[in-house]
Protein backbone atom coordinates (compact mmCIF):
# COMPACT_ATOMS: atom_id res chain seq x y z
CA UNK A 1 0.00 0.00 0.00
CA UNK A 2 1.24 3.04 -0.69
CA UNK A 3 0.21 6.98 0.57
CA UNK A 4 1.31 9.69 -1.09
CA UNK A 5 -0.35 13.13 0.47
CA UNK A 6 1.18 15.65 -2.14
CA UNK A 7 1.41 15.13 -5.28
CA UNK A 8 4.95 17.55 -6.09
CA UNK A 9 7.57 17.99 -3.52
CA UNK A 10 6.71 21.98 -4.24
CA UNK A 11 3.50 21.06 -2.69
CA UNK A 12 4.95 19.43 0.45
CA UNK A 13 7.36 22.49 0.82
CA UNK A 14 4.44 25.02 0.68
CA UNK A 15 2.68 22.88 3.39
CA UNK A 16 5.72 22.77 5.53
CA UNK A 17 6.01 26.75 5.24
CA UNK A 18 2.03 27.24 6.27
CA UNK A 19 2.44 25.60 8.85
CA UNK A 20 5.95 26.75 10.36
CA UNK A 21 4.35 30.30 10.18
CA UNK A 22 1.82 29.21 12.41
CA UNK A 23 3.88 27.23 14.63
CA UNK A 24 6.22 30.28 15.51
CA UNK A 25 3.82 32.69 15.20
CA UNK A 26 2.12 30.96 18.57
CA UNK A 27 5.79 30.36 20.15
CA UNK A 28 6.49 34.09 20.13
CA UNK A 29 2.58 34.76 21.07
CA UNK A 30 3.38 32.83 24.28
CA UNK A 31 6.29 34.43 24.80
CA UNK A 32 8.88 31.99 22.96
CA UNK A 33 12.59 32.98 21.62
CA UNK A 34 14.88 31.49 19.58
CA UNK A 35 18.33 30.21 21.20
CA UNK A 36 21.36 28.93 20.18
CA UNK A 37 20.89 25.37 21.03
CA UNK A 38 17.70 25.56 18.53
CA UNK A 39 20.27 24.74 15.66
CA UNK A 40 21.36 21.21 17.11
CA UNK A 41 17.71 20.33 16.25
CA UNK A 42 18.81 19.81 12.71
CA UNK A 43 21.59 16.78 13.11
CA UNK A 44 19.05 15.37 15.46
CA UNK A 45 15.90 15.10 13.69
CA UNK A 46 18.25 13.76 10.96
CA UNK A 47 19.87 11.30 13.38
CA UNK A 48 16.57 10.43 14.72
CA UNK A 49 14.50 10.13 11.37
CA UNK A 50 17.92 7.87 8.89
CA UNK A 51 19.42 5.93 12.03
CA UNK A 52 16.71 5.69 14.89
CA UNK A 53 13.61 5.14 12.89
CA UNK A 54 15.04 3.48 10.09
CA UNK A 55 15.29 5.76 6.80
CA UNK A 56 18.08 4.62 5.72
CA UNK A 57 16.67 1.46 4.77
CA UNK A 58 14.33 3.19 2.93
CA UNK A 59 16.23 4.22 0.54
CA UNK A 60 16.31 7.37 -1.24
CA UNK A 61 12.57 8.06 0.10
CA UNK A 62 13.92 7.66 3.91
CA UNK A 63 16.98 10.07 3.10
CA UNK A 64 14.55 12.63 1.63
CA UNK A 65 12.08 12.21 4.31
CA UNK A 66 14.65 12.45 6.91
CA UNK A 67 15.75 16.01 5.48
CA UNK A 68 12.50 17.49 5.08
CA UNK A 69 11.75 16.76 8.53
CA UNK A 70 15.28 18.68 9.86
CA UNK A 71 14.44 21.23 7.80
CA UNK A 72 11.04 21.48 9.15
CA UNK A 73 12.37 21.63 12.85
CA UNK A 74 14.95 24.09 11.55
CA UNK A 75 12.34 25.94 9.99
CA UNK A 76 10.03 26.58 12.96
CA UNK A 77 12.88 27.97 15.12
CA UNK A 78 14.01 29.83 12.33
CA UNK A 79 10.92 31.45 11.65
CA UNK A 80 10.77 32.61 15.58
CA UNK A 81 14.04 34.17 15.16
CA UNK A 82 12.83 36.34 12.73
Amino acid sequence: MSHHKYERLAEHVAAMNRYTDLIAGAKAERGGRFRLWHLARIPYELFVRLVLQGGLLDGRAGVIYAVMASYYGFLKYAKLYR
